[in-house]
């Protein structure tokens, strides 16, 4: 789900630079750019980034959360079976994502979360793990505790299913 701005906001020069990067790599290319992706900056304003992560989002919404699999579709008649899973790229956009979310303000206006949903489900531990590290760094407290989160339809029954899996 693309970020809804409320406000046109200006970048610093640096940062610019660098969503500047991300946003003109092709998406089919997204893990050359951020493999190595590391906060360098000071404090931020989440957005800065919003072009960036649309930019994830694209990624996520074409090369990840329409995959059957993640769908809790598999099986089903007339499913189509998925192609590889693209660990390396959705783990390097994860990786990127928490470091946004966790040093920059108003990370109620990220907007993606029912893609982190899906990514519960994705076939490889490590993404489950990176996914659910994105909610927890979305969910930690801000200097606002009058802010709400709202989950996407269908977490808490995911949720429930993988912790039953694991006791």
């Amino acid at each position: 789900m693309k970020i809804k701005q409320k406000r046109a906001v200006d970048a610093p020069a640096n940062i610019k630079e660098v969503v500047g990067k991300i946003v003109s790599t092709p998406i089919h290319d997204i893990g050359s750019v951020l493999h190595r992706f590391q906060w360098t900056f000071d404090k931020g304003d989440i957005n800065h980034w919003v072009p960036a992560l649309d930019h994830f989002d694209t990624f996520l919404e074409e090369h990840v959360c329409r995959r059957a699999d993640l769908q809790l579709k598999l099986g089903e008649t007339g499913v189509a079976s998925d192609p590889p899973f693209p660990t390396e790229d959705t783990l390097a956009v994860l990786n990127a994502t928490c470091c946004i979310l966790e040093n920059c303000s108003n990370k109620a206006a990220y907007n993606s979360s029912e893609h982190l949903a899906h990514l519960l489900a994705a076939p490889v531990p490590e993404v489950v793990s990176a996914a659910l590290q994105a909610f927890q760094v979305l969910l930690k407290k801000t200097h606002h505790t009058s802010v709400r989160w709202n989950p996407p339809v269908g977490l808490t029954q995911r949720l429930l299913c993988m912790s039953k899996g694991w006791g």
